[in-house]
């Protein structure tokens, strides 16, 4: 885990006009007034070098020079020698200390290659504003969508860009969701998988234990249909897919178009392995305004963006109604356990990233939750919310 190292500033070595030495100069420490002439010039060459202004930036694009498990940045004094350096785990580090790779952020991910929706795919989805049928207008490769539009009796239209259909409503997001997917946009390529990488390890937890126990959570079974909200680059969506087998179908929804397409990417890639065999579907959406009709799934899964969603308690709401009675949810995100708030631990991770500060949303969850259970994972840090859909209040 990541701590905190304290170092003492080292004082600027002066020259002294006059020879003024008392004791033996070789043991008197570096830094001190009245080092002699051998002693200067050995701090010169040894004493790090000032570097130009943003050292910051440099330390963090050349993190293998130093202990390759991870990476420090803090302030220094006016000689230029370490005062404070706060050592993380790369892990663990913020997404606004990436920010030196912004050119690889915002190279867009190339979209998959087409086609990935069918004709006979449309049927499935239903206007986000009003939850009407959608009609599909054009079709470009016979029953194969490459681009086209997905309209509402009421005049909605929704655009098919590579196979992927486009349905997010309202067209004007909350600042907040503008800021979310953007942000997921730039480090879909690069960053995300790295990120998640780093977060793991740094945390001393088997991804596979902890995303297989996540799934295990959802008691699916083949030939259900199962709709994964924020889907990211995939990394759970195999891991659902193989279970439902060839007569189960899998739904993943972003609202980062760059994500989908990254997972799209990705599960293409398992199919051809023989991995996965269900039916695979793919859309943008805004997860307060799912495209789907009422009970459509038979589980939602959903984990790790919720404390970035503008209406938690809706969001919540959202995935219960398309989940028919006796479905299964699955939410989960950052929070730091009850039993680790005021402790080291909780400034550690929560001064890396503020989302940690976040509480399981359990007054969120609606009336007709049943079977709730919670659990904390990934060194309890992360919650992990699931219950059965039951038929309104518990009766009486």
């Amino acid at each position: 885990m990541p701590f905190l190292l304290l170092r003492r500033s080292r004082k600027p070595i002066r020259r002294q006009r006059a020879r003024d030495r008392t004791g033996d100069a070789a043991q008197r420490p570096l830094g001190v007034l009245g080092a002699d002439r051998h002693q200067l010039h050995h701090a010169r060459r040894t004493r790090p070098r000032r570097r130009p202004h943003g050292n910051r930036q440099r330390s963090l694009r050349h993190p293998q020079r130093r202990d390759p498990s991870e990476v420090r940045f803090g302030v220094r004094d006016r000689a230029g020698a370490p005062a404070v350096v706060r050592r993380v785990q790369r892990r663990l580090l913020p997404q606004r200390l990436l920010g030196h790779r912004r050119a690889s952020l915002d190279r867009r991910v190339p979209p998959v290659e087409p086609p990935v929706m069918k004709a006979s795919s449309s049927a499935f989805y239903r206007c986000p504003a009003d939850g009407s049928a959608l009609m599909l207008e054009s079709v470009v490769s016979g029953d194969a969508i490459e681009t086209g539009t997905l309209a509402s009796a009421a005049g909605k239209r929704y655009s098919i860009a590579h196979g992927i259909p486009y349905l997010v409503h309202p067209e004007t997001l909350s600042p907040i969701e503008q800021q979310t997917q953007a942000e997921y946009d730039r480090v879909a390529e690069r960053i995300y998988d790295t990120a998640v990488d780093w977060q793991f390890a740094a945390f001393l937890e088997d991804e596979d234990a902890v995303r297989e126990g996540m799934v295990d959570l959802l008691r699916v079974q083949p030939g259900q249909r199962v709709l994964e909200v924020g889907c990211g680059t995939g990394r759970d969506s195999y891991r659902i897919g193989r279970r439902l087998g060839p007569g189960g179908a899998l739904f993943m929804q972003d609202l980062s178009p760059n994500m989908v397409a990254a997972c799209a990417r990705n599960m293409r890639d398992r199919v051809e392995r023989g991995e996965v065999e269900c039916v695979l579907e793919y859309s943008v959406s805004n997860v307060v305004h799912l495209p789907f009709a009422d009970g459509f799934f038979d589980a939602v899964f959903h984990f790790g963006g919720l404390n970035q969603f503008g209406d938690i308690p809706k969001a919540i709401a959202e995935l219960t109604r398309v989940v028919g009675p006796g479905g299964r949810v699955l939410v989960g995100d950052e929070a730091v356990a009850p039993w680790l708030k005021g402790t080291e631990f909780e400034a550690i991770v929560t001064t890396n990233n503020p989302l940690f500060k976040a509480d399981a949303p359990l007054s969120a969850l609606p009336v007709s939750a049943r079977d709730v259970t919670i659990t904390w994972v990934i060194a309890n840090s992360f919650y992990v919310i699931a219950f059965t859909k039951g038929d309104g209040p518990p009766p009486l």
